[in-house]
């Protein structure tokens, strides 16, 4: 299976997992340039895998 494909339905399975808890559907995730996960979060707010501010500012720069 393609690896943006992957990374895809990982966003989708977040987005499900806030719609089953009566919050937005919405699912991201943060890929580095090696093409790996670095974050994943949905729409229920900050978890254990919330988004790490330096990371995000390290792969938009």
């Amino acid at each position: 299976m393609d690896k943006h494909y992957q990374n895809l339905l990982l966003a989708f399975e977040e987005a499900e997992k806030a719609r089953d808890e009566g919050t937005f559907p919405i699912g991201a995730i943060i890929v580095d340039a090696d093409g790996s996960v670095a974050e994943w979060n949905n729409s229920r707010g900050y978890t254990d895998n919330h988004w790490n501010d330096e990371l995000v500012n390290e792969i938009v720069q």
